[in-house]
């Protein structure tokens, strides 16, 4: 009898993974549950220059980075800012390094600036879940976890800091006939469209979620910068 080997078995699934199978769940954590006062909806930046910087990194590549730019652009647009964005261009493929800030002399003038960093925290995959998946045809389920983290700060157009936070996250796919059919069924009969368990509300649950955090931090900032520009220099005030 000819055994699967572990590495050609992981890989089979992690195919399988990508199809149909799979039982997709986002679970906010530290950051990203944190109640928001603000509507999205209104101009809470009117007038405000916006400047958003995504730097490409470990989980974002070059071109993910200018696509979450450009989204994150226009959830500020909506809300009354006059939006910049900065990221590396789509169509650069040249590696996964950071690129350098850009120098001060070439940045737009801005009022904020929001630069977003994406990293991995911790990532779960085990491969001998995912072997025994195989054998079982899957009846046993295997899944891949990732909890990563939005690095946020928000500085004026001077450089000075308004804000620093992290958002952190959490994504796990389940592959397996059995996870597969009970959460079809679920979805199905018992689960409101909202609450299914699909990559479609996993997105747009996450999505939710960073916009209206980042919307609440900005325009946090927003009011502390307006605040110092009326408070007069120390100097003047002897």
């Amino acid at each position: 009898m000819k055994l699967v080997r572990p590495a050609a078995a992981v890989s089979v699934v992690a195919l399988l993974a990508q199809s149909t199978g799979c039982v997709p769940k986002y679970q906010p954590l530290r950051g990203l549950n944190t109640p928001v006062v603000i509507d999205t909806q209104v101009e809470n930046l009117a007038g405000v220059r916006l400047t958003v910087r995504c730097v490409p990194g470990e989980m974002l590549d070059r071109a993910s980075a200018d696509v979450l730019c450009q989204k994150v652009g226009v959830v500020f647009e909506n809300q009354g800012a006059r939006v910049t964005t900065i990221a590396t261009a789509s169509g650069d493929e040249g590696g996964m390094e950071e690129p350098p800030a850009p120098a001060p002399e070439t940045m737009p003038e801005t009022d904020l600036l929001l630069e977003l960093r994406t990293r991995v925290v911790h990532h779960a995959n085990n491969p001998v879940m995912w072997v025994l998946c195989v054998v079982s045809l899957t009846i046993i389920p295997a899944s891949n976890e990732y909890t990563f983290a939005h690095d946020v700060v928000i500085r004026d157009g001077t450089g000075f800091l308004l804000a620093e936070e992290t958002l952190q996250g959490r994504m796990v796919t389940q592959f397996g006939i059995a996870a597969w059919v009970g959460n079809a069924l679920l979805n199905a009969f018992w689960r409101a469209p909202e609450d299914e368990l699909t990559y479609e509300t996993m997105r747009h649950d996450l999505s939710t979620d960073l916009y209206r955090q980042l919307s609440q931090a900005v325009f946090n900032a927003k009011m502390q910068w307006l605040v110092l520009q009326q408070t007069p220099p120390a100097a003047a005030r002897k």
